[in-house]
């Protein structure tokens, strides 16, 4: 798998709308027990922002959306 890790900052505002980008692209999965497993590294606060450290688990079997 390409990812490994995910590294999320958390602030208190709010930005977006109906076309603003996310921060997962491509086709999605179809069901949540699809979705591949994350496990928490960290957690460290920076003022009034937070960020989340997580190790992706390699799992190549996970199903993809498919229509």
């Amino acid at each position: 798998n390409l990812v490994d890790e995910i590294i999320c900052y958390v602030a208190p505002k709010l930005a977006g709308g109906t076309g603003a980008p996310g921060p997962v692209g491509g086709p999605g999965i179809d069901r949540m027990d699809h979705a591949r497993p994350a496990t928490l590294r960290s957690v460290n606060q920076f003022a009034q922002d937070i960020r989340l450290w997580y190790d992706l688990t390699p799992d190549a079997t996970v199903p993809r959306h498919t229509s």
